[in-house]
């Protein structure tokens, strides 16, 4: 099997990450402000204002984040599957795996630090900044660390700290998932445009 480049794809895909996360923030900006808007005057978001309002903006941003991370990892499934079928050698199907463990590097690092911090208190703000690295997915981070921003890192539970790498992990596992449909040419949009099975022939 030819070797792939493992460490540019992973760099493909981490730039599409950040790409999910600019567009995420906004969204996420976008829907708390058009929420805030609809309220009355002087009166605040409630609890199930806010757990609606993360909901809205969690099918939007996943909607979107998912289909940039599944088109990339299923293109490059897709041509390395059809390469290694018409040269008839044995390739990787689970390439999409690894490469997608390379890009998370950073929000792995990232992940590691907010476990330290919240250990030892090594650093000031840095809930914030951990934020940043997951806003592709933000509604998640909001319901593991919290909605305020400002709020102490030692306040929020061990439980949500730890599973605040969702998001990373559903990265992995999409993109994970979009290579190996991409690399074994199953055709989805067949699949799912059509029930009738005589149809996808």
């Amino acid at each position: 099997m030819k070797k792939r480049n493992i460490w540019e794809r992973a760099l493909g895909l981490y730039g599409r990450l950040v790409l999910s996360t600019v567009l995420g923030i906004f969204m996420w900006i976008s829907v708390s402000i058009i929420t805030t808007a609809l309220m009355p005057d002087g009166t605040t978001l409630t609890l199930w204002n806010n757990l609606a309002m993360n909901v809205i903006a969690l099918i939007i941003q996943g909607f979107l984040f998912g289909t940039i991370v599944l088109s990339y990892a299923w293109q490059l499934g897709d041509k390395d599957g059809a390469k290694d079928m018409f040269k008839n050698r044995v390739g990787d199907a689970h390439f999409g795996l690894k490469m997608s463990l390379v890009a998370a590097i950073p929000s792995l690092t990232a992940w590691a630090l907010l476990l330290a911090d919240r250990a030892f208190a090594l650093f000031q703000s840095y809930s914030l900044l951990y934020r940043v690295f997951n806003g592709a997915l933000y509604p998640i981070i909001v319901w593991t660390m919290g909605f305020t921003l400002g709020k102490p890192l030692s306040t929020v539970p061990w439980v949500g700290v730890i599973l605040s790498i969702l998001p990373t992990l559903i990265t992995v596992a999409i993109a994970w998932v979009g290579y190996w449909v991409g690399y074994k040419q199953i055709p989805l949009m067949k699949k799912i445009m059509y029930k009738n099975k005589d149809l996808r022939k």
